[in-house]
């Protein structure tokens, strides 16, 4: 084995393939996030603490907005906005200082006026899940503070989204 190959469940990989081997297949997930946890994220245990996970869970979250055409500029042109009204978080493994983070998420359903997207936080280098989370959000009308139907096209392109996967 060299340098540039990874040594993973009795077999080696050259790290071009790794990616292939371990997340192309995962699911049908988009990439929104990468990052390290950083030492002053973490708690007094050595953990990243769950302000952090919150953090990076919302930053993926804009990310695969998006991709959909839902962006700041979209939100400035048609007073609308975006709000989560609920959020669940599956704490799986532990995340250190120094860990490597790729965030994968997707769209799990969209009604009129909401929709709901998942978010799986791996630690890149292990190859473990380490968190999941599952969010509802609410399509807003920013100048009546009051939810509103999405427009059309959007709801077409998440339409397209959930029907790959």
């Amino acid at each position: 084995m060299v340098l540039n190959d990874l040594f993973v469940d009795g077999k080696i990989y050259f790290k071009k393939d790794f990616y292939n081997v371990y997340f192309k297949n995962i699911s049908p997930m988009l990439e929104t996030y990468r990052g390290i946890v950083y030492p002053w994220e973490c708690d007094m245990f050595n953990h990243m603490n769950v302000q952090f996970y919150v953090s990076k869970f919302d930053i993926a979250s804009w990310q695969l907005l998006g991709q959909i055409g839902i962006t700041n500029e979209y939100f400035s042109q048609e007073n609308r906005g975006m709000v989560t009204m609920e959020q669940h978080i599956k704490y799986q493994r532990e995340l250190v200082a120094g860990d490597l983070l790729i965030i994968r998420s997707t769209l799990e359903d969209i009604r009129d006026k909401s929709i709901q997207f998942r978010h799986k936080m791996y630690n890149s280098i292990k190859n473990e899940l380490a968190a999941e989370a599952v969010l509802t959000s609410i399509h807003l009308n920013t100048m009546t503070r009051k939810s509103c139907n999405f427009p059309a096209e959007i709801k077409a392109k998440f339409q397209i989204a959930l029907n790959k996967k």
